[in-house]
């Protein structure tokens, strides 16, 4: 018979060192010492990380671990989550097991996702003959095995497995899946006065969301405009983050700050219809603008905008002046003549940096741009391309503005900045010196260095942390020839292995080679990935 046992509630929760923007949180179902446990985190995007511990010196990284323990007693089990704006939070629970092994099955699960439409991946374990019920959160149910549900809304959604075995045995297992619309966007904008700085956060949504900033200083804020101060001069990487009910965005951009950069003469552009706006990075009324539009016509308006009578490629300059400062950057953008219309299409240039890798000197940054034609890419140093995946060398150290401007259906353009350099203090030399020389590479999303890919699994790798080898399991019915990749946290490759695979089995890799640190794994086969991230020590 069953034992119920009555606990005193324990909480324990651990502030973070910025602003809390975030909170852990979970609860669990128990059959016996098999304990499902169900993130209740929030907020949680396919950034977020989490660290479970059980008490027992077991750990996992899964958003919804089963575990199973081998001893009776209180277990303080801890979730500890990390955003990708570097919130941190922690939550702890306990959790009382009065038999060891008794439970005959339990229920587990796992999915890959493509917009709204989700496969899902039955891990579930019984001694006996079984039956399975899904409940997909949003009225929809499946006895399938292994269904695929598609949802017809954004917004969150709570999707259980019930298990119900022969031999009376029931376990159920649920976890949260959320279903973003991809239409919605957010970018960063900023001014700067020395080391203060205004935020702006534009297109977010419908306005009614949370925001989370961080500032690259250690510093956050949950505004939708915050103005910052800097204590110091130097590069900083800011990432504003919007969230609502509907839809998920972030974006991220690298920039110098201080009096030492003040006088600079960078500039923002975008077009609405056929007005083009130009927008410096830095406006100070005691200082003089001239632009120069690339077809024969000038402003000496702080803010300009203007209007292309012909399609093309324009070389615009701007020209800052006054107080000691005499500074000109030219970029080449495309513009069109024709007022632009929505066509129902979605238009967004971006990209960011997926990679680096210290010892040959070489940069990756993954191109994520939405519904473009025609790319032109420029690299800061005097230098463009036209293609959409280009390679390029930089002569000589320092961080560079890399600008990607695409031309998208109805003549609509976007347009999109990141500063690019490595830095000698990433392998132990002066912070303050660059590195001379390196190797620029723009990847498609789905061949990311470090192996992301838009439809994938995360798979469970156990022992975790491990001082040799780990092992993980296929889903049943997989059959073929697969890849194993083995990266560490800059995208350098250090293990590539081939297996064949018979009716889902586990595979087994060995990690002894390998210096301490953390690594992602990546199983490829039949046009599916399979991902898992390990501490090796």
């Amino acid at each position: 018979m069953k034992k119920l046992v009555i606990i005193p509630f324990l909480l324990l929760t651990f502030g973070a060192a910025k602003a809390q923007n975030c909170y852990a949180s979970f609860n669990y179902t128990q059959n016996g010492s098999v304990v499902s446990f169900l993130n209740q985190s929030s907020p949680v995007d396919s950034f977020t990380t989490f660290l479970w511990t059980f008490g027992d010196g077991d750990t996992s990284f899964l958003s919804n671990p089963v575990h199973s323990y081998n001893s009776t007693g209180m277990h303080l089990v801890c979730l500890t989550m990390e955003t990708s704006t570097g919130c941190t939070a922690t939550y702890c629970d306990s959790v009382f097991t009065d038999t060891i092994g008794t439970a005959t099955c339990y229920a587990a699960f796992s999915y890959s996702q493509d917009g709204p439409e989700f496969q899902f991946q039955n891990n579930s374990i019984s001694q006996s003959a079984a039956v399975y019920e899904w409940n997909f959160g949003d009225g929809n149910t499946s006895s399938a095995y292994e269904p695929n549900h598609n949802y017809s809304q954004a917004g969150y959604y709570i999707v259980c497995l019930t298990v119900t075995a022969d031999d009376g045995c029931t376990n159920s297992s649920c976890t949260y899946v959320q279903v973003i619309d991809t239409s919605c966007s957010i970018f960063l904008l900023y001014y700067m006065n020395g080391t203060d700085v205004q935020f702006y956060a534009g297109n977010p949504g419908n306005g009614n969301g949370s925001y989370s900033w961080d500032f690259g200083d250690g510093q956050t804020s949950g505004q939708m405009s915050p103005f910052h101060s800097y204590d110091s001069p130097g590069y900083y990487y800011v990432c504003v983050q919007y969230n609502d009910s509907n839809c998920y965005a972030i974006d991220c951009d690298s920039f110098y700050v201080g009096s030492a950069d003040s006088c600079a003469a960078g500039f923002y552009a975008w077009q609405t219809n056929a007005d083009v706006q130009f927008t410096p990075y830095y406006y100070d009324p005691l200082k003089s603008y001239l632009w120069s539009f690339g077809d024969g016509t000038y402003s000496n308006e702080g803010y300009a905008s203007h209007t292309y009578s012909e399609d093309g490629i324009y070389e615009v300059c701007l020209t800052v002046t006054g107080g000691g400062c005499n500074s000109t950057t030219c970029q080449s953008l495309y513009f069109t003549a024709d007022s632009l219309n929505n066509n129902n299409g979605y238009c967004e240039a971006g990209f960011e940096i997926s990679g680096i890798d210290t010892a040959t000197s070489t940069i990756w940054i993954t191109d994520y741009s939405t519904g473009a034609n025609t790319y032109l890419w420029d690299f800061g140093d005097g230098t463009t391309a036209t293609v959409q995946y280009p390679s390029h060398t930089y002569n000589q150290g320092g961080m560079y503005e890399v600008c990607l401007t695409i031309l998208c259906d109805s003549n609509q353009t976007s347009f999109h900045c990141e500063w690019v350099g490595i830095m000698d203090s990433l392998v132990g030399g002066n912070e303050n010196e660059i590195r001379t020389g390196f190797t620029l590479n723009v990847i498609p999303a789905t061949i990311s260095s470090v192996a992301t890919t838009e439809l994938k699994e995360v798979i469970a790798l156990f022992p975790n942390p491990t001082s040799g080898s780990i092992q993980f399991r296929l889903p049943e019915a997989t059959n073929g020839e697969g890849t194993l990749q083995i990266r560490n946290s800059v995208g350098q490759l250090f293990i590539q292995q081939s297996y064949k695979v018979n009716n889902g089995e586990t595979i087994t890799a060995e990690l002894h080679e390998l210096p301490a640190g953390m690594y992602l794994l990546q199983f490829s086969i039949n046009g599916k990935y399979f991902q898992g991230s390990v501490i090796k020590q």
